[in-house]
């Protein structure tokens, strides 16, 4: 789905590591940091669930630009 290049900003306080590949085990090409803005491109229809302070997340991985990297974050 093409989101039309969407600004968003990192809610994470940890942050996003941006992925070549929307998966965790892509390499990793970079960092989006807390309140850094990024640009949505697309959300792909590749999903994942984690588990964060006892909470089950399901997401899809988008592939984003910031900062002229372009890759994947969840």
């Amino acid at each position: 789905m093409n989101l039309s290049s969407q600004e968003y900003y990192v809610t994470a306080k940890s942050g996003l590591n941006i992925r070549e590949s929307p998966n965790l085990n892509g390499e990793k090409i970079g960092k989006l940091l807390y309140k850094q803005k990024a640009n949505i491109l697309e959300k792909t229809t590749i999903s994942l669930k984690i588990t964060n302070n006892g909470k089950d997340l399901i997401n899809n991985w988008g592939n984003i630009e910031s900062n002229k990297i372009q890759g994947y974050v969840f």
